[in-house]
């Protein structure tokens, strides 16, 4: 009977915890209520960026597997490309940004193909830090939704972490897009 009442005692804590702000002005109050909002849509981000990359997995499970070769083969390289890619996406995007509506939509679209490139190469490395994680928490070798899983939780995980975190995933990311594009020019053939 006792365990129920827990839920709330431990809720009121983290409230009361947070009491000075709920009788500060509004400025304070809404900086109270925005940290909270964040912390409950948290699970959410993950959850979702989970289903995200799962369902990926499942759509083009060839196209990913050759970027997991690219990253495998040459990390350095993959680094090098995404760098560069990104660079180049940004001056493209820049560039054409400030011209007319055609030149917009033309950077709309450069910008498309720019993300679906990061969003398959982070797939792909949180395939590979999932498999490299499973085998060592297990000593084999899981299912490939849990190492997609574990990868892509462990980074978003990194992302909580300032400056630290921020920069691996700025990392993964751009090691992801490089071997989205070494793959996508035959690098990640066997």
């Amino acid at each position: 009977m006792r365990e129920p009442r827990r839920i709330p005692l431990i809720l009121g804590t983290a409230v009361s915890l947070a009491g000075p702000a709920w009788g500060a002005p509004a400025d304070r109050l809404a900086d109270a209520i925005r940290g909270l909002s964040l912390a409950v849509a948290g699970p959410g981000i993950l959850v979702s960026f989970v289903a995200l990359e799962l369902v990926l997995w499942l759509l083009a499970p060839a196209p990913l597997g050759a970027i997991c070769r690219a990253i495998a083969r040459g990390r350095g390289r993959c680094l090098a490309v995404g760098i560069a890619a990104a660079a180049a996406g940004f001056l493209l995007l820049a560039a054409l940004g400030e011209r007319g509506q055609p030149a917009a939509t033309l950077g709309a679209v450069a910008a498309g193909l720019i993300a679906l490139g990061v969003l398959a190469g982070v797939t792909a490395v949180s395939a590979l830090l999932g498999h490299a994680v499973v085998e060592m928490a297990t000593g084999g070798t899981g299912s490939q939704a849990l190492a997609v899983a574990v990868g892509a939780a462990l980074l978003v995980a990194a992302c909580i972490f300032p400056i630290v975190g921020w920069v691996l995933f700025v990392y993964f990311l751009l090691v992801g897009l490089g071997g989205f594009l070494v793959a996508m020019m035959g690098g990640g053939k066997e």
